[in-house]
């Protein structure tokens, strides 16, 4: 059981942003202005448009994000062991996991709704009371003001289209490690044009089993989590 929680909240953590959002970089750190690209001037209707500084971009999009109600994520793994899975979220603290093989057969199905967990064993659903509590983060507290302290090096480094979607975007890495991030990593994240959100994250990882991480959004997916028994 111990095991499967710290799966569950692996899955759960990635799907929040792989805690990249709650490491923003401290303003005292060597922050690169625009990672040699010049932000074009916004167009009509960017909701994001590159304001020089790419930090203060990109808290923007994360404090944006933790304010909505609901997302659904997407998350595709590579390394030592390849991790598929999709995750919805609903706020406060409702979560509908859903792991998936490399052919992307549904293999394991979660609920988790306030401290209780549901997990389906074969075509039946068992409830586990109490004991999701204390393994699922808190998606505000990862933005609370210890949490923006730690990203490195922040570039703007242009636009791209994602999905048919223009987007910004910009990387950044981080060398401090805690015991829920432990290697340090480098990222790029998208922010599109439209609604000033994240709409995806590459996380390059410098040791451990896990070595990539992609993280698709999808806001407009009709989420409505409710216990499957």
């Amino acid at each position: 059981m111990k095991n499967l929680l710290l799966s569950i909240a692996f899955l759960a953590f990635f799907s929040l942003g792989c805690g990249l959002f709650n490491r923003i970089a401290d303003p005292t750190a060597n922050v690169a202005t625009n990672g040699g690209s010049t932000p074009t001037a916004s167009s009509e209707g960017d909701a994001a448009p590159p304001s020089g500084d790419p930090r203060a971009d990109v808290v923007a999009a994360s404090k944006k994000f933790i304010d909505l109600p609901k997302f659904s994520a997407r998350m595709d793994g590579t390394g030592k062991t390849e991790l598929h899975a999709t995750l919805d979220y609903q706020a406060p603290d409702r979560y509908h996991m859903l792991n998936l093989s490399t052919s992307q057969q549904q293999m394991n199905e979660f609920f988790i709704i306030g401290k209780d967990m549901y997990m389906k064993l074969g075509d039946r659903w068992q409830k586990m009371p109490g004991v999701a509590g204390s393994a699922m983060p808190n998606l505000r507290k990862m933005f609370d003001d210890e949490g923006l302290k730690r990203l490195q090096d922040v570039k703007y480094v242009g636009d791209e289209t994602l999905n048919g979607r223009p987007a910004h975007v910009y990387s950044y890495h981080s060398t401090q490690t805690d015991s829920t991030v432990p290697y340090p990593f480098t990222s790029k994240i998208w922010v599109g044009t439209a609604d000033g959100l994240p709409q995806k994250i590459e996380v390059t990882y410098d040791g451990g089993d896990l070595k990539t991480m992609i993280i698709t959004y999808d806001y407009e997916k009709s989420i409505d989590i409710k216990p499957p028994v």
